[in-house]
This record gives structure tokens, C-alpha cells and sequence, in this order.
């Protein structure tokens, strides 16, 4: 049966970044890897990132848009169903940052993907800079993306000391608690940046497993809580858009926002894509892309992020 690995993460915990070493990892000890790739919005900026770095060495699908549990749950289905019978050795899941991991294994155990499939591992990643005042809805949604969970992978320890890291780890366990999460271990977390692993420490991940945890299940319907503005044909110089976006995340007059992501061009025709969250921004050249700024997080105020971002240049 062919392993799948699930990939969870809350909004901008680095999933993508990761996916991409863990990927070339598993290229790289010959296995035939298959990706699918899940985002809310029409346009899924992170499978173009993927797409570039990982180019043909594996099968990378995507599902697209929002929609209710049930529709995602059909769409993964079908992807699952066509990757099943092109012989793949290992497929990995990277669903949005807002997902709850039941909808997972209720697919998984469907016929006839319960014949070619078994759960392999459930990592989670969790930023170190990570806010510890997250709603009630966001809160759950990290509960139960790391209830889970083989292995906890931190990400951004370069941007946090001890304290910080024990200060999200209590607030982690808080989150667990919240939802009266049960497991037979405890939690295991990585104490090293991923980025430097050693290739022990990357077979250590690919079989760390799952834990069968039992928690509080809530309905939370992403479309009701989250939201996605998408602001096409996006043209800011680089320079000004990077002094404009650190507002959005710290004035309340915006709304919630956890990430800001897309593509744009420079005056000279380069492609760079753009990566923020409150704790950081990045900016790297890109091959291609499409010109498109995503913000992405709770009772967003569409009128004044529009005329910040493009109405007050």
C-alpha cells in the first residue's frame, strides 16, 4: 500500500518551504513522490513556488477554492483515486493553514482508497514566532493540526530564543487542553531547525507515524471564519510595498490578517514573489508568475486594505 503523508501547519508556519526539502529528500532516496496541494483561493500562489523548485522530479496536483467540507472531501478523493494508479511509492498532502485533520483521515478510510493507501506520518509545523492570542476558531484549527501529529517540526527558530520557543510550546499545550485533547505519547518536537538536518534526521521523519488522538471535534467552516482577498494585475513598486504591508498586520482598522502572499514584476520585468506574515517578509526572485496579491485572515476590511495597499499610492 502507498503511504501518505500529511503536512499541516497553521497560516504561515512554512508548510511550502519544508514540503520542498522533505520532497527532494524523498527524491533523493529514489522513491516516486506525488504532491497535492491545497489552498482557498482560485489561484494557489504556494503550487507555482512548488512547481519551480521541484520542477519534474515529482506529480504535483492541486485542489483549489473553499467550498464545504464535503466538496473537499470529493476533490481530494478524486486526486487520490488518479495518483493511485500511477504508481507512485509516496504521496504528500499539504492542505491550506486552516484545516481540519478529521476531513483527512475520513477520506483516507473511504473505499476503494482504504485498498491503495495507508497513513504514513502527520507532521506538523509549527512557527516559534507564532501569535499567542489567536481566536477561538484559530485556536482549534492548531489543535487539531497537531493532535495528531508523529512530530512536531518548529519553524523560524532562527527568529526566536528559548524563551520565545517555551512560551509557544506552553501556549501550544494550552490549545491542546482547550479542546480536551487525548494521546497515548506525548508530543514529539524537534529541537534543531530543519534546515539543517542530517539525513538520519530526515529518515527519523519519514517514520515518525501518527498518533490516534481524540479531542473535542467542532464544526468549523473556514469560509464562515477565514477569508481570502485576491487583488489582481497587482502593481507596486517592491520597495513600497514592502513599507506598506507591515500596517495591515498591526492595525486593527484591517482586520486579522495572517499572511500576505502572491507574485508581482519590478519595473524591469522580474518576477518576485512575495511571503508575510506579522513576524516577517520575504521577497525572492521568481521564474514566472502571476500577478496577484493574496491576504488572507479573519473580518478583514476589504474597502481599507484596497485603498491602502493600491488607493493611497
Amino acid at each position: 500500500m502507498i503511504p501518505v503523508d500529511l503536512i499541516t501547519g497553521f497560516l504561515g508556519s512554512g508548510k511550502t518551504t519544508f514540503m520542498i526539502a522533505y520532497a527532494n529528500y524523498l527524491v533523493n532516496t529514489g522513491l516516486k513522490v506525488g504532491i497535492i496541494e491545497n489552498d482557498l483561493g482560485a489561484i494557489n500562489v504556494d503550487m507555482l513556488l512548488l512547481s519551480t523548485k521541484l520542477g519534474d522530479r515529482c506529480a504535483l496536483e492541486m485542489i483549489t477554492g473553499g467550498g464545504d467540507q464535503v466538496t473537499y472531501q470529493r476533490r481530494l478523493k478524486t486526486k487520490l483515486i488518479a495518483l493511485g494508479m500511477q504508481g507512485y511509492d509516496r504521496i504528500l498532502i499539504e492542505p491550506s493553514g486552516i484545516f481540519d485533520v478529521e476531513t483527512f483521515f475520513d477520506v483516507l478510510y473511504e473505499a476503494p482508497l482504504d485498498q491503495w493507501y495507508t497513513l504514513g506520518n502527520v507532521i506538523a509545523l509549527v512557527d516559534t514566532t507564532l501569535p499567542v492570542d489567536l481566536s477561538k476558531a484559530s485556536r482549534y484549527v492548531l489543535a487539531s493540526e497537531v493532535a495528531c501529529a508523529g512530530q512536531v517540526v518548529w519553524s523560524h527558530l532562527d527568529k526566536c530564543d528559548a524563551s520565545g520557543l517555551m512560551t509557544v510550546q506552553q501556549y501550544l499545550k494550552q490549545c491542546l487542553m482547550e479542546v480536551s485533547c487525548q494521546r497515548q505519547r506525548p508530543l514529539t518536537m524537534t529541537a534543531k531547525a530543519w534546515q539543517n538536518w542530517s539525513s538520519e534526521e530526515w529518515d527519523q521523519l519519514m517514520n515518525c507515524g501518527y498518533e490516534m488522538a481524540s479531542w473535542i471535534h467542532r464544526t468549523i467552516l473556514p469560509e464562515q471564519v477565514y477569508r481570502s482577498l485576491f487583488f489582481f494585475e497587482f502593481k507596486l513598486d517592491p520597495d513600497m510595498l514592502k513599507a506598506r504591508l507591515p500596517a495591515l498586520f498591526t492595525e486593527e482598522k484591517y482586520g486579522r490578517i495572517y499572511r500576505v502572499k502572491g507574485f508581482g514584476q519590478d519595473e524591469k520585468g522580474q518576477w518576485y514573489q512575495i511571503n508575510a506574515t506579522a513576524r516577517e517578509f520575504e521577497m525572492i526572485a521568481a521564474k514566472h508568475g502571476q500577478e496577484v496579491l493574496i491576504v488572507i485572515g479573519e473580518t478583514l476590511n476589504e474597502a481599507a486594505i484596497r485603498f491602502h495597499l493600491i488607493g493611497g499610492k
